[in-house]
């Protein structure tokens, strides 16, 4: 059983920046948002390239063929990206998001490191 951990609602909106998705709306909605979209993340993991390459016919096949239309158009309806009719477009389509996922988490990180630049107390969060 995982331990209980309670989060301010600042917190929480910093974490969905970091993992770059959407950070409005009350405490249980990010909460909810953190759970579901982190899955599908961990989910497209191993069939994407890293950051910055693309990723190659091969990955995206295996990685539609690893799930059913159903189970990739449901991904795709829970993080809110394109859902087209093929499963190789689907899978196409949520690696295309988690990688913009990772760059909005990245900018992210990149503009709180700035922030952090000239104030120690920022700089001693960061490392953590």
């Amino acid at each position: 059983m995982l331990p209980r951990i309670k989060f301010l609602g600042n917190k929480l909106t910093d974490l969905c920046c970091l993992v770059g998705i959407p950070y409005s709306g009350t405490k249980p909605e990010k909460i909810s948002r953190l759970l579901t979209q982190t899955d599908v993340q961990r989910r497209c993991r191993g069939f994407g390239l890293k950051q910055g390459d693309w990723s190659t016919v091969e990955q995206i096949q295996a990685f539609a063929n690893t799930y059913k239309g159903k189970e990739l158009k449901e991904m795709c309806r829970t993080v809110g990206c394109y859902a087209p009719s093929t499963k190789y477009a689907m899978a196409a389509s949520l690696i295309s998001w988690r990688f913009g996922c990772l760059r909005r988490g990245q900018d992210c990180y990149r503009r709180a490191k700035e922030a952090a630049r000239n104030d120690p107390v920022r700089q001693l969060v960061l490392k953590f």
